[in-house]
């Protein structure tokens, strides 16, 4: 979970617990496919010029992101 909430040091918290509990779901927990997902949730909050304060990315926002990730981590599912 560390990794979803905390990748970096000083990372501000940007996903509800439901949303964190999405995208383990989605990912099974598999590191690479969490790094995928959570990167293109950080490009769409970057995009909304997100700043803390701002509403929490909830599991509608991970849902409308799914289908970006599965695209870019197509090599993963092709080796799997």
């Amino acid at each position: 979970m560390e990794l979803v909430t905390r990748p970096v040091p000083g990372f501000p918290p940007v996903y509800s617990p439901g949303a964190v509990d999405a995208i383990l779901a989605a990912t099974a927990c598999q590191p690479f496919l969490l790094q995928v997902l959570c990167s293109v949730v950080v490009e769409e909050l970057n995009r909304r010029r997100w700043q803390e304060g701002h509403p929490l990315v909830d599991t509608k926002e991970v849902a409308a992101v799914l289908p970006k990730a599965a695209e870019r981590a197509e090599n993963y599912f092709l080796d799997v």
